[in-house]
């Protein structure tokens, strides 16, 4: 009774010490989160390096107390088994043969997140340490068993004795190639979700990276435009792409499930729909923003059209404003001097009544006025080209 207790404890160490493997996975993943965050810092170096030295120092002594654990338990198995005989000991591991053998006839079910993941891959990691310590003692048990069949070859009990020990180490040969299996197929899944969630960051950030370029970009500036679509097309073509083939291999995967779907009632947490859902809202988005781009180019072209065409108006009424002015500074009455009359509601002083300068002063004043009415149409067609740009800005910000 007081060996069985023995053992009992030292499982429950190493059960602890799995939890421990975790815990300090967990701390690793800390330590390079803070790494990463005193990137280009002063102390970044002295930091990451003294995290990775505490880190080692935990791991080395994890796994050297982890294996004084499994050679204690492997000892004390075999003295229990040596003590209880080889019958009784054949008794003990064809039962805990027939446990496993029915725990291992369902599948293992798996998880979409990484974390839950690593605790399936440590409690397998545990149970192919138990089947191996197990079959530690069923070896041991065999040699004896070998023995007493050597020293008593017409024994039929010793004969049935030995075809025991050859089927349980079949079974046992089985249950590992099971919990391999399974290893490996926590360690592939687990793999393709860290990179689908790599691909989704790295999308994310070159989605926001291009809206900040877009952002700064000016309407009239198509070539940019254009380098902008560009670049997003190319990422909907290649990284999404992966991405999108990523998450086909992984909803491939048999046996994956969601966790409390059904408890919850919650549609989102089904693997595949959420899955998915998840890659169709980026190709959605990705498909919005050069649906949009297309736009913002059209509204740039236009742009550069209204542009020129407000540069080469703009020239023409300098010219014309410009000559207009020579004119009315050529006349007995200077242009500003209109100007000034106008602006103040005064009464021009009268520069001669003789009625012929009166008269020339007349005719060159409707001249004028002919011509100021002439740039004053060109005035509202400046305007409406103005109106146009700013309107045409204002739906491209939105």
């Amino acid at each position: 009774m007081g060996k069985n207790c023995r053992l009992s404890k030292l499982e429950n160490l190493q059960h602890a010490s799995f939890e421990q493997t975790s815990k300090i996975e967990t701390v690793t993943r800390s330590a390079m989160d803070l790494s990463n965050a005193l990137s280009g810092t002063d102390a970044h170096e002295r930091i990451s390096h003294e995290n990775q030295r505490h880190i080692d120092e935990l791991a080395r002594r994890q796994i050297r107390a982890q294996k004084r654990i499994e050679e204690n338990i492997d000892s004390w198995r075999s003295k229990l088994a040596k003590t209880e005989g080889i019958r009784k000991g054949m008794r003990n591991i064809m039962s805990w043969l027939d446990e496993e053998n029915k725990r291992h006839s369902d599948p293992v079910l798996l998880s979409l997140y990484v974390d839950k993941l690593n605790e399936l891959r440590h409690q397998n990691e545990l149970q192919q340490r138990e089947i191996s310590s197990h079959q530690k003692v069923l070896t041991e048990l065999q040699a004896d068993a070998q023995k007493l069949a050597a020293a008593n070859p017409d024994s039929i009990a010793s004969r049935q004795l030995l075809s025991e020990c050859s089927d349980a180490q079949e079974k046992f040969a089985t249950l590992l190639t099971i919990s391999k299996a399974n290893a490996n197929n926590i360690a592939e899944l687990s793999t393709a979700l860290t990179d689908f969630n790599d691909m989704e960051a790295s999308i994310n950030e070159k989605l926001l990276l291009l809206d900040e370029k877009l952002s700064n970009t000016s309407l009239a500036d198509v070539n940019a435009l254009f380098d902008i679509s560009n670049e997003l097309k190319q990422l909907a073509q290649s990284e999404f792409k992966e991405m999108e083939n990523k998450c086909r291999w992984i909803l491939a995967m048999p046996n994956i499930v969601g966790d409390n779907c059904l408890e919850k009632k919650v549609f989102f947490f089904l693997p595949h729909f959420f899955l998915n859902y998840f890659v169709s809202c980026i190709d959605n988005a990705i498909k919005k923003f050069i649906s949009r781009l297309e736009e913002l180019v059209s509204y740039g072209r236009d742009t550069e059209k209204l542009c020129k065409a407000s540069t080469e108006l703009k020239c023409k009424l300098m010219v014309d404003l410009k000559n207009l002015e020579t004119k009315a500074q050529c006349n007995h009455f200077t242009f500003n001097k209109v100007s000034l009359a106008f602006r103040q509601n005064l009464i021009l002083e009268t520069c001669s009544l003789n009625p012929v300068d009166l008269a020339n002063q007349r005719i060159t004043c409707q001249q004028l006025q002919t011509e100021y009415q002439l740039c004053r149409s060109e005035f509202e067609t400046l305007s409406d080209i103005v109106s146009k740009l700013v309107e045409i800005e204002t739906i491209a910000r939105f």
